[in-house]
């Protein structure tokens, strides 16, 4: 039996903050994860665009949030799948500092990187940047999975999510 999941349509520009209790309270942990709707699945062409998004925000958030402002253990950015809804999202993990903190240090990552990745007027990646994005991208959707372990989580994955985008 499959786990009913829940799922509502925010308008435009809606923020909306889930706060989850802590299940130890002695645990110094906290963690934030600041998520923004990108596509349906079925959409291949921008869900290409956040994992690109993703692949771009990886060395450039670990270079901010964990090693300069040294604010977690963890940081990590990637392209979530939920109910076949693609989320681009960045994730800080720490003891240091509380989740409103990394909230907002997450996000004034994000509107830093945003004008380094499109430092044009027009707001557009140069084509050269892009390029070799896509290059890089490409080699990784292509690349062979490394260990069976590595394929059966790809293929369950897509199936835990109800994305099926095999």
């Amino acid at each position: 039996q499959w786990q009913q999941q829940l799922v509502s349509r925010l308008p435009p520009g809606f923020n909306y903050v889930a706060r989850m209790p802590t299940m130890n309270r002695a645990d110094a942990n906290s963690a934030s994860t600041v998520a923004f709707e990108v596509c349906e699945t079925a959409d291949a062409r921008r869900s290409v665009l956040a994992a690109a998004l993703a692949l771009m925000a990886k060395q450039p958030a670990f270079v901010a949030l964990r090693t300069q402002q040294q604010l977690g253990y963890i940081v990590y950015t990637w392209v979530h799948v939920e109910v076949s809804v693609s989320f681009f999202a960045v994730m800080v993990q720490g003891a240091r500092y509380g989740a409103d903190t990394l909230t907002a240090r997450i996000g004034m990552f994000l509107e830093k990187f945003q004008e380094q990745v499109c430092p044009q007027p027009s707001g557009a990646l140069t084509d050269a940047g892009f390029a070799e994005v896509k290059k890089v991208l490409a080699r990784k959707i292509v690349a062979r999975d490394a260990s069976l372990k590595q394929a059966s989580d790809r293929v369950w994955t897509e199936v835990d999510q109800r994305a099926y985008v095999f």
